[in-house]
């Protein structure tokens, strides 16, 4: 198993990396050890690709055709976006 010591920025260029030792900075380690605060994007764009359609809903429903075309179209792009992140699945 390997194991990380952590190395100051400094010095880093002073050690060598070791047959089984992984050199880390401080922010290398800060990020590993946190990354599970990370929001997800997907979900992110999921909540903006929901909120236009809903924005495109209400300019249906007051009759701004126009208005409901633009975020619609808007809305297909963020979809897009959406499908990109997700890893593809099997048919």
């Amino acid at each position: 198993m390997c194991r990380v010591i952590f190395v100051a920025p400094l010095t880093k260029a002073i050690w060598k990396p070791l047959s089984c030792v992984y050199l880390a900075t401080f922010t290398e380690v800060l990020t590993t050890m946190f990354s599970f605060f990370k929001k997800d994007p997907a979900k992110a764009l999921q909540k903006s690709y929901e909120a236009k359609l809903e924005q495109a809903m209400q300019a249906q429903r007051s009759g701004d055709i126009k208005s409901y075309s633009m975020m619609t179209a808007e809305a297909e792009k963020i979809r897009e976006e959406i499908q990109a992140l997700a890893p593809t699945a099997a048919p």
